[in-house]
C-alpha cells in the first residue's frame, strides 16, 4: 500500500468534511490501486476497514446458490464501503468486487470511530451518503424488474462515465454481465448497438461515452434519480459543523 500523499483526494465523502477532519483522516489512510475483478469484501466478512474509492467503480453483488450474481448497488468516488457499520452491523452484507479499475483508500474502523467522535462533520457526511445509497438500492431493485437490458446497461455506463469524469475507462463485458445478471453475448450486442448509435466507443475493453445525451436516450428513468442522489457537495460546501 502507498501513502495517501501519493495521489490527489477525489473521494467526495471525505472532501465534504471540514479541512481539519480531512487532514486527520488523510494521515491515517492507506491507498492502493484496485484492479478489475479484485474482491475487496466477501459476504459475511467482518468490517475491519471502511474503503473510500478515489476512482473506479465497485459493485456490491448478491450471489445465488447456482453461481449467478447480480449487482445490488454500485459505488464510486461519491461514496464508501462499510456503511452498514454506521447502522450497527459488524459484517459485510454482500460481496464487493471491482468492475472499473482505479484507486481506493482504506481507513481502519478504529480510526473511523475516532474521526466520528472528534468531528461531527465526518459522521454527518457518512450518514448523508448512506441515505443516498439506500435510495440507489431501492431504484436498482425497481429497475431490474421494470426495464430492459439495454436500458440498464445504458444507465450503468452513464453512472460510470460520471464517476470517471468523462475519461475512457477499462470495462470487461464479462464483468458488466455479472453485475447486471446478463449473458456476455447480450452485453456485447447492446454495446455494439450503442456504438452504432454513436453513444459510445468500445474497443478491446476500453470504453468511452462519446455522447451522453444519446446514451441517456437509451437509458431508463431510474438513472436521473440515482445520479441526482449521488451528487454529494464538494470542498466548496464545507458548511457542516
Amino acid at each position: 500500500m502507498s501513502s495517501s500523499t501519493d495521489f490527489t483526494q477525489r473521494n467526495h465523502v471525505l472532501m465534504s468534511t471540514r479541512p481539519e477532519a480531512q487532514s486527520f483522516i488523510a494521515e491515517r489512510l492507506e491507498t492502493r490501486a484496485i484492479a478489475a475483478g479484485d474482491m475487496l469484501f466477501d459476504h459475511g466478512d467482518p468490517i475491519h476497514h471502511a474503503i473510500f474509492p478515489q476512482s473506479g467503480v465497485i459493485s456490491m453483488l448478491s450471489h445465488s446458490e447456482g453461481g449467478k450474481s447480480v449487482e445490488q448497488v454500485s459505488i464510486g468516488n461519491e461514496g464508501f464501503l462499510g456503511f452498514t457499520y454506521l447502522m450497527g452491523g459488524s459484517s459485510v452484507p454482500a460481496r464487493a468486487m471491482v468492475q472499473v479499475p482505479g484507486h481506493a483508500s482504506w481507513l481502519s474502523i478504529t480510526h473511523l470511530d475516532e474521526a466520528m467522535q472528534r468531528f461531527q462533520c465526518v459522521r454527518a457526511a457518512l450518514l448523508r451518503y448512506s441515505k443516498a445509497l439506500i435510495i440507489q438500492l431501492m431504484e436498482t431493485i425497481a429497475c431490474n424488474g421494470l426495464h430492459s437490458a439495454e436500458q440498464r446497461v445504458a444507465s450503468w455506463l452513464l453512472l460510470a462515465d460520471r464517476r470517471m469524469q468523462g475519461h475512457t475507462f477499462v470495462l470487461t463485458q464479462d464483468g458488466l454481465g455479472r453485475a447486471l445478471g446478463l449473458r456476455r453475448a447480450t452485453v456485447s450486442n447492446i454495446c455494439s448497438d450503442l456504438q452504432r448509435a454513436a453513444a459510445i466507443t468500445y474497443s478491446r475493453g476500453h470504453l468511452s461515452v462519446t455522447d451522453r445525451n444519446r446514451l441517456r436516450a437509451h437509458s431508463c428513468s431510474c438513472h436521473d434519480r440515482i445520479e441526482a442522489g449521488m451528487m454529494i457537495p464538494g470542498v466548496q460546501d464545507n458548511l457542516l459543523s
